[in-house]
């Protein structure tokens, strides 16, 4: 049995236990792994498949290191949290549509005074390339607002394609903003992007569902939030649009 086992982790270096097993039943030789495990540690008989853990990046660690102080917008003092272009929030949300079929990923960055989706893109897949479009419009948005981007602050989530180099580099790097995050297991720490997704994927789910196409689907987003923009009365606005009470904010 010891050779038999010897030369089925000769010939499939990357097998575990669980796989031994099945090759061994192919030689005739009946054992679980109640009985195999003690042979293997009794023959010295070291499984070589390793299991590769992940390095952490350096952005990773540093969020570990500053634990709940990584919710940068939470110590904001009130005036300098309701000053528009101070904080945008940003999210990545599912949108299915074909009836539960297919789905693309929505990314909208919501400035907080406005409530106005300042930039967003649509992708199959929840990338950095579309993160990176989408904070490109957003941008452009803001400095049309003449907004000193320098002291807005960008909170999200630690999704993987936040904490990218390339995602963080353009914030803190070259806009030189600061960059806030929710912290791990905490979704309260996202509250807006919450809400928004909430009211805007129930108002929305039925008119998404019948979309036949990526296509259609991309173009029943854009329509879906130049409405939220142009239309929608919210009451923080007193039942004004984005658009309209940004209208009131920029006059003065």
């Amino acid at each position: 049995m010891k050779e038999k086992v010897i030369k089925v982790i000769e010939e499939n270096g990357a097998y575990g236990y669980r796989r031994l097993i099945p090759e061994l039943k192919k030689k005739g030789v009946i054992v679980n792994h109640k009985k195999l495990l003690p042979l293997l540690k009794k023959w010295y008989l070291g499984i070589r498949r390793k299991i590769i853990k992940k390095t952490r990046s350096g952005i990773e660690s540093t969020l570990t290191l500053m634990g709940s102080r990584v919710n940068m917008v939470k110590c904001l003092k009130e005036k300098e949290f309701n000053t528009l272009g101070k904080v945008i929030y940003t999210d990545f949300t599912e949108i299915v549509y074909k009836y539960g079929k297919a789905k693309v990923y929505l990314i909208p960055y919501l400035e907080h005074v406005s409530k106005k989706v300042i930039g967003y893109a649509v992708s199959k897949e929840a990338t950095t390339t579309t993160v990176m479009i989408a904070l490109t419009q957003a941008t452009k948005t803001l400095l049309s607002w003449k907004v000193d981007v320098s002291k807005s602050y960008f909170h999200q989530d630690q999704g993987s394609v936040f904490k990218a180099y390339e995602y963080v580099g353009k914030i803190v790097i070259d806009l030189k903003a600061r960059i806030s995050y929710s912290r791990v297991g905490t979704p309260g720490d996202n509250p807006e992007m919450e809400s928004f997704f909430g009211r805007f994927k129930v108002e929305w789910r039925q008119v998404f569902n019948e979309a036949e196409s990526e296509d259609e689907i991309k173009v029943l987003i854009s329509k879906a939030i130049k409405y939220y923009n142009l239309k929608r009365i919210h009451s923080a606005h007193e039942n004004m649009s984005p658009d309209e009470f940004l209208k009131s904010v920029l006059k003065h």
